[in-house]
């Protein structure tokens, strides 16, 4: 019995340590960044982001979040333990005994041959018991411990709330920096292309001779402001969706 116990205990252990592996491998499956590099530059431009609503309900999922989520729920199961403090003032026992009680017994003298008596009897044994001991100090103490303990519930779920105050002003701060840069690298991806037709036609000029080296130079130099405007406003928009994911465990765009 003591076996098949140990037995079943061993198996309960095994299925909860595979629970808790499939639940964290499935909290960084959210958490996995998308792959930027598969977007087009018109692809990066026509991102439509999900409604913020949706990235503040999934910024639960941060381990952030759930890390505040078990310590309410700890101090939860602290204040269950509380409730039943009381029954620390009882106790009982009680035993049980089995055994054989032997008697052997030799007899003889002068006049009698020697004998030999050997007799057993099974005995039982049994004994319960209850008692009860009640501190005072403890007694008077339940019910402030039980509102210290609701005290440090609703204290542990506001530190949740602060902290979950503050990923939503990170989101809400990158989730507009997101709606800007799309709107902006749109801007510099039009100038990009106007720079570069304007740098073509002094080229085909200078070419003919109809335009001076320095025409050349200096329409080159502003094609070239305007290619590092768009890649610099291209990596600073990648960067705050990435960021934005990472906080919201959110995927802002999925590849067709």
């Amino acid at each position: 019995m003591l076996l098949i116990k140990r037995y079943t205990l061993f198996i309960l252990v095994i299925l909860f340590a595979s629970f808790i592996t499939d639940k964290c491998i499935a909290q960084n499956e959210d958490a996995t960044i998308s792959d930027y590099s598969e977007l087009n530059n018109n692809e990066l431009q026509n991102i439509n982001l999900p409604p913020l609503s949706l990235l503040f309900e999934n910024a639960k999922k941060s381990p952030t979040y759930q890390f505040q989520e078990n310590d309410i729920l700890i101090q939860k199961m602290l204040l269950s333990k509380q409730k039943r403090d009381f029954l620390s003032f009882f106790s009982i026992r009680g035993s049980y005994q089995y055994g054989k009680v032997a008697n052997d017994a030799y007899y003889s003298d002068v006049y009698t041959p020697a004998t030999t008596n050997f007799s057993s009897t099974t005995q039982n044994l049994y004994s319960a018991g209850a008692g009860l001991s009640i501190s005072l100090d403890k007694l008077f103490d339940i019910r402030p411990s039980i509102k210290r303990q609701r005290l440090a519930i609703r204290s542990v779920e506001l530190e949740r709330d602060i902290k979950y105050e503050e990923m939503k002003k990170q989101i809400i701060e990158l989730y507009s920096s997101v709606m800007l840069n799309i709107s902006t690298l749109k801007i510099c991806n039009d100038a990009m292309i106007q720079t570069t037709v304007q740098y073509e036609y002094v080229e085909n000029k200078f070419a003919n001779g109809k335009a001076t080296p320095i025409d050349l130079a200096t329409t080159k130099s502003i094609q070239s402001q305007a290619k590092q405007a768009f890649e610099t406003c291209k990596n600073t928009l990648i960067r705050d969706m990435m960021t934005l994911e990472l906080l919201s465990h959110t995927s802002l765009f999925k590849k067709k």
